[in-house]
């Protein structure tokens, strides 16, 4: 993570409503932002955020903090791409 106004999370995207026009499709997608990343950037209603999407894998639904013996196990290139797209620090 590079300063105190960025903030890593894991969510899961639901579809509130969709609408088309002549030429194309919209969908309303909804992320919940977790509290503490709510307080840590400071978020209030009206607020605008900037946004980096990607879809999640497998592995960046796991607390890896707590899987220390599958962690261990795990084949070095697999924990390099961990380790680059999670903000936790891993051994």
């Amino acid at each position: 993570m590079k300063n105190s106004h960025d903030a890593r999370f894991t969510a899961k995207v639901t579809k509130t409503s969709s609408r088309k026009t002549e030429k194309k499709v919209y969908y309303d997608l909804r992320v919940r932002v977790p509290n503490a990343v709510v307080k840590k950037l400071g978020l209030k209603p009206g607020d605008y955020i900037s946004v980096a999407l990607r879809k999640a894998q497998w592995f960046d639904l796991l607390d890896w903090n707590e899987m220390q013996l599958t962690w261990s196990m795990l084949p070095e290139s697999l924990k390099k791409r961990i380790r680059e797209r999670q903000e936790i620090r891993l051994p």
